[in-house]
């Protein structure tokens, strides 16, 4: 029981935006829990993150049933309870448990006469509950429902089911074979779980052994990349820049890509923080990118310019948040995201050439991150053309979420 109250006073100060679960993540390594054991930490933390993704669930049990008049604390207690008891199953806490829990005489009274304390599952949920709702999409696919609802503007009822259905498989591991170290036909021949695609020396694995493992990789003979940075890569090299920047705010492999694809290009890459300068830096001794070179963004110079410049900011993606399952207590959509990221466009406008390109890779799907933004730079910079842009999903042959354009910039009359 001492775990499951812990958690509920970090549950209640972060629904209250007091405290982050990236915060309260921390705290449990420092002093704060330094009594617990790795176990009950670890039972604070799940506590925790499956009452926060499934927080409409428990918000819908409590109002159904009259305890959202609960205090807030309680309200914590009592959706860990629900969580633990239909999902996690990972303690012993029983209905006695949690009516110990609550000190407040009312509040217990009304949990103690609430049937879902002592009914089963279905008791949860209306006796017919509609399958096309926003609610029973964010049930089935643990998402919060503010984020159901965006995709559900954006797309429409049928297409977010089906994107969510597609984003629920495990993805195929794609990339390309270093043709520097070995033939196509060579590794092709002593790779059996590698089969090629029909891009410039791709391939698609299907083996069962982690990809990290394989003496080919080790070696450098081939490396990974999402399908869709492959097809961006080569949209890139059919440009024919002779000199490029790339600006990564959100981590890519594309200076490796492009690197190998056009030996003659000329390429910089800026990152946001020294770590990942150093993580860039050994890729590059790695496969041995003579043609690059890496600094963090402090070190760029405003009067260079460049034929094209590639960015990829940061943004709402799905992988970021089913880790931060605070996202939609801590995050503001427009102030986080889209904001930062139009800031980004006009930081790098300044660094294309005359008749050069600006292309974007954005990790999202929504809207207002990805076209209406598009839209919103062409129109505000009239020296700016949008050539190109394409909103990828997993439905379009396992690949990964991500919308890419291409702004061409125009040259004086």
């Amino acid at each position: 029981m001492q775990t499951m109250l812990m958690a509920a006073k970090v549950l209640t100060d972060i629904r209250r935006g007091t405290l982050t679960f990236a915060d309260f993540s921390n705290q449990l390594r420092g002093r704060e829990y330094q009594a617990l054991s790795g176990q009950a930490k670890r039972e604070v933390r799940t506590f925790v993150s499956c009452a926060l993704h499934k927080q409409e669930i428990s918000r819908f049990a409590l109002l159904q049933y009259g305890l959202d008049e609960l205090q807030a604390l309680n309200q914590s207690i009592v959706s860990i309870f629900l969580c633990n008891r239909y999902f996690l199953k990972i303690v012993k806490v029983d209905a006695a448990m949690l009516i110990d829990a609550i000190t407040d005489e009312a509040d217990k009274e009304l949990v103690k006469a609430a049937e879902i304390i002592t009914g089963d599952v279905k008791s949860m949920f209306p006796p017919q509950l509609d399958f096309k709702t926003p609610f029973a999409l964010s049930l089935r696919y643990n998402f919060p429902i503010d984020f159901i609802e965006r995709l559900i503007d954006d797309l429409g009822f049928n297409k977010t089911q089906r994107f969510l259905d597609k984003y629920s498989n495990v993805y195929q591991i794609h990339g390309r074979v270093n043709v520097a170290k070995i033939t196509l036909e060579q590794f092709f021949a002593t790779n059996t779980d590698f089969n090629a695609i029909p891009l410039t020396n791709a391939f698609v694995y299907s083996g069962r052994a982690s990809i990290k493992s394989l003496q080919s990789y080790k070696d450098c003979m081939f490396y990974t990349m999402p399908l869709t940075d492959l097809i961006v890569a080569e949209q890139i090299v059919a440009l024919a820049p002779s000199s490029l920047l790339i600006i990564e705010q959100e981590k890519t492999s594309m200076i490796i890509d492009l690197a190998k694809q056009s030996t003659n290009l000329q390429i910089n890459m800026l990152v946001s923080d020294k770590h990942r300068y150093h993580v860039v830096g050994s890729m590059i001794k790695m496969f041995e990118l003579t043609n690059t070179s890496v600094a963090t963004l402090d070190r760029l110079e405003e009067e260079e310019l460049y034929d094209l410049v590639y960015l990829t900011p940061t943004s709402s993606n799905l992988d970021q948040i089913k880790a931060r399952p605070d996202f939609f207590n801590s995050f503001d959509l427009y102030a986080d995201y889209v904001t930062p990221i139009y800031a980004a466009l006009l930081a790098a406008k300044k660094h294309v050439k005359d008749g050069g390109c600006l292309v974007v890779k954005i990790g999202t799907m929504l809207k207002n991150e990805t076209s209406d933004l598009a839209q919103r730079f062409v129109k505000e910079n009239d020296d700016y053309t949008l050539e190109y842009e394409r909103q990828y999903m997993p439905y379009h042959k396992e690949q990964l979420i991500a919308y890419y354009a291409i702004f061409r910039k125009k040259k004086p009359e």
